[in-house]
């Protein structure tokens, strides 16, 4: 249950930032260690977006 609760916050994180932004700036999240989203930043995409836009 909780690997499923995982997938679902996945793909709405995915999902937000395909819809604020694009699949290139999702892509950024691949470019190293620091640029991944953090626990707090996948519940709320925005966060991620505002920290990749610096």
């Amino acid at each position: 249950e909780m690997k499923l609760k995982q997938y679902d916050m996945g793909a709405a994180f995915i999902t937000r930032v395909e819809k604020r932004a694009s699949w290139d700036t999702l892509s950024m999240a691949w470019e190293s260690p620091e640029a991944l989203p953090t626990l707090a930043e996948i519940e709320n995409a925005d966060i991620w977006l505002d920290r990749m836009n610096g």
